[in-house]
């Protein structure tokens, strides 16, 4: 594996849109993350895996809820303690991926990190690890851009964000020319045409040149998080809740780049509608009860 590679696995969110949907190995109402709707482990233990192939296991690192602990505890007991970072409470995602880059900064300030939610499940995990690898590389010699993963849709999905490169796709990564978010069906086809991706969500950044982000687009939010790691509750009680992708990738379209992923079966199961077309009614109604209740 390449030096200084870190994974950033994004596993705080509440996934409120997939209440009474979601139920973990015990058939217990969960957030999405700890589900399985069917498939082979959770999302989580999935993108652990996920990580796992990308840093080794003492730089693969997980923001989680203090809420969810009955979860986490479990599924992430393969990592070492100091690298499950625990929210307080959830105050966006701009302080979710904050907190514990500035964890991983302080313990390697060459960090070179892949962000990856937690909630999403992908077919073709080889070719989404190629091109997350490609762009390792790619940042390396570019240490001041973030690259985004965009996924090559296969239908035109009012639902989610789309990014539309500068070029169309060729293989290559290329300057972002706009976000547009959940445009309509008809806006979707459109961009579909000019080579526009879904928005993963997931992307690769130095952790300086991240952090270098938040100190020109919200210092604030820097100062207070990095002057209060040691009284979190108190902290994160006063915060309000940002948007990471709005606030920050948004707002500093001159130091991104998006590369296109080819067709890797991706989805991240946000809505009801999304799941039971991915998974089918009866498996998206349906608590996994595969294990016995503890």
């Amino acid at each position: 594996m390449r030096p200084n590679t870190w994974a950033l696995i994004l596993a705080a969110g509440d996934g409120r849109r997939l209440q009474g949907l979601a139920h973990d190995a015990h058939g217990r109402p969960a957030p999405k993350q700890y589900a399985r709707f069917g498939a082979r482990g959770s999302l989580i233990g999935r993108t652990l895996d996920r990580a796992l192939g990308l840093a080794p296991h003492d730089r693969v690192v997980s923001v989680v809820a203090l809420a969810h602990h009955a979860w986490w505890e479990k599924e992430l007991d393969v990592l070492p303690i100091e690298n499950v970072i625990v929210q307080p409470e959830n105050r966006g995602t701009a302080a979710g991926v904050l907190l514990p880059l500035l964890h991983i900064a302080h313990r390697d300030p060459d960090a070179l990190v892949v962000v990856l939610p937690s909630d999403h499940l992908v077919e073709d995990e080889a070719t989404l690890r190629a091109s997350i690898e490609s762009v390792f590389d790619e940042v390396r010699d570019h240490p001041d851009e973030v690259v985004l993963l965009g996924i090559t849709p296969d239908q035109p999905d009012c639902e989610y964000g789309w990014v539309l490169p500068e070029q169309p796709n060729d293989g290559a990564t290329h300057r972002v020319a706009a976000f547009i978010e959940k445009p309509p069906e008809s806006e979707a086809a459109r961009l579909m045409t000019l080579g526009a991706v879904w928005n993963s969500f997931m992307f690769v950044a130095r952790a300086e040149t991240l952090i270098g982000l938040y100190r020109r687009r919200m210092p604030g939010l820097l100062d207070t998080i990095a002057r209060g790691l040691d009284t979190l509750d108190r902290v994160y009680a006063g915060l309000e809740t940002h948007d990471f992708s709005r606030e920050i990738l948004q707002s500093s379209p001159e130091s991104l780049r998006v590369r296109t992923v080819p067709p890797c079966g991706w989805t991240d199961l946000g809505t009801p509608v999304r799941l039971e077309r991915v998974l089918g009614p009866h498996r998206a109604a349906a608590p996994d009860r595969a294990q016995p209740a503890a």
